[in-house]
């Protein structure tokens, strides 16, 4: 699959939808931002030293508890779980975050009618702020955005009939990057496209 793939299947007229989190933008930019303010607020430690142990943690194995980590490697650092989960998902980006050049491309290559429909998982105040912070390079009123965690998370399908027009889409296609995704995909019985496929084969 090519994202030339992905233009002829809208230009058919099939629906498309969107994952958001390392699917249309790099998760990584936003939670580089946020790890920087967590860094800051806590004064037991040099902030550097902090954010750079965050940073270096988040490119190799990933920002799963990665707070956990943090308080083993810094005993007594003065913050909590909680502090750091009201920065991340209070955090916005002080300037846009830039998406994948494959999205920037797809957007640039549709009319003006096409509308970005986009079904994400996570902490629902969190998912608001990265929308928020990224720029679709496009106007509010050309994106909608499903939070699935204020429905049910996905791999439920529940998500995908909280669009109110769900019932004219036409043979829809799921673009996401993770296993949850796929298996959201096979639980609505629709396509699922492999973003990395969009990334890698430009």
């Amino acid at each position: 699959m090519t994202l030339r793939y992905l233009i002829d299947q809208i230009h058919s007229g099939r629906t498309v939808i969107f994952d958001l989190d390392n699917t249309i933008y790099d998760e990584k930019d936003f939670l580089t931002g946020s790890y920087k303010l967590i860094a800051l607020k806590q004064k037991k430690f040099d902030s550097k030293i902090v954010y750079d142990f965050l940073i270096s943690t988040l490119y190799s194995v990933g920002p799963t508890k990665i707070f956990d980590k943090l308080f083993q490697s810094f005993p007594g650092i003065d913050l909590n779980l909680y502090d750091c989960l009201f920065i991340l998902r209070n955090y916005r980006s002080y300037t846009p975050i830039i998406p994948y050049r494959w999205y920037i491309e797809l957007i640039e290559s549709l009319d003006d009618s096409f509308i970005i429909r986009i079904i994400t998982n996570g902490n629902v105040q969190q998912q608001m702020n990265k929308i928020a912070s990224i720029d679709l390079y496009l106007p509010d009123h050309r994106f909608k955005v499903i939070y699935a965690n204020s429905i049910a998370p996905k791999p439920s399908p529940a998500s995908f009939y909280a669009f109110p027009d769900f019932k004219e889409f036409v043979n829809p296609i799921y673009v996401g990057d993770s296993d949850v995704d796929r298996l959201f995909s096979d639980n609505l019985l629709i396509e699922f496209l492999n973003v990395d496929s969009l990334i890698l084969k430009l």
